[in-house]
């Protein structure tokens, strides 16, 4: 019984890494981009057009005409059909919208300079 117990605490003091969850957190991942001088957008590859989650019509246009966008799944490499796999499209999907919109949000907004060299 004790050695049982000691088995539950290691389990439940071990990091869990679940397979799937290849993805980070979305507005940190976008943070960090911005900061390094990347400002691409992310993209969902389908089989006939590449999806641009979480932006309005007009905020796509500025988008596709101004920015590079970068594929979260790669068909060609993989021969993985995300519309087969709903989880994973709705996982994908979720984090684009995410980085998507806190990248929106990094490119637009334009600091002050009332702000700008404030300590």
């Amino acid at each position: 019984m004790k050695a049982l117990l000691i088995f539950c605490g290691l389990m439940l003091s071990l990091p869990v890494v679940a397979i799937e969850d290849e993805l980070g957190n979305p507005t940190e991942d976008a943070k960090a981009a911005y900061k390094a001088g990347n400002t691409d957008y992310v993209a969902i590859e389908l089989e006939d057009d590449l999806e641009i989650p979480g932006l309005k019509p007009k905020q796509l246009e500025v988008v596709k005409r101004e920015h590079k966008t970068r594929s979260l799944n790669r068909r060609w490499k993989t021969f993985d059909n995300i519309e087969q796999q709903p989880k994973r499209y709705r996982r994908m999907k979720r984090y684009a919208i995410r980085y998507n919109l806190m990248m929106w949000k990094l490119t637009q907004s334009a600091q002050s300079p009332r702000f700008k060299y404030r300590y």
